[in-house]
């Protein structure tokens, strides 16, 4: 696995247990130093379960788009400013777009 080392991005790994039907988000250099620490080749789904932010089903709600998103903004080196964005750049556009939505209908459009 290769190493992140841009200090303005935090790289994540999408883990998904098909079994338990539960997704979750790890940060890369977090996993990385997992493996590296163990004898293991599988990642328990209870160190993801610690160490992760569980992403929702496909069933998302904004409330749980909001929540992800303040779980990963956060000041990483402890200076009073945050660095670190659970989202940047999520424009009106990108919101129509996601919810089914177009500023035009295709009537219109005629």
């Amino acid at each position: 696995m290769s190493e992140v080392k841009h200090k303005n991005i935090k790289a994540l790994f999408i883990l998904n247990f098909r079994d338990k039907e539960k997704t979750y988000a790890v940060y890369a250099n977090d996993l990385r130093e997992y493996m590296s620490s163990t004898d293991r080749k599988s990642i328990p789904i209870n160190w993801v379960e610690e160490n992760g932010i569980e992403i929702p089903n496909v069933n998302w709600t904004w409330d749980d788009f909001y929540a992800i998103c303040e779980k990963l903004t956060v000041d990483t080196d402890d200076n009073g400013e945050i660095d670190q964005f659970g989202e940047y750049g999520y424009t009106w556009e990108n919101a129509l777009s996601s919810n089914g939505q177009a500023l035009f209908d295709e009537k219109s459009m005629k």
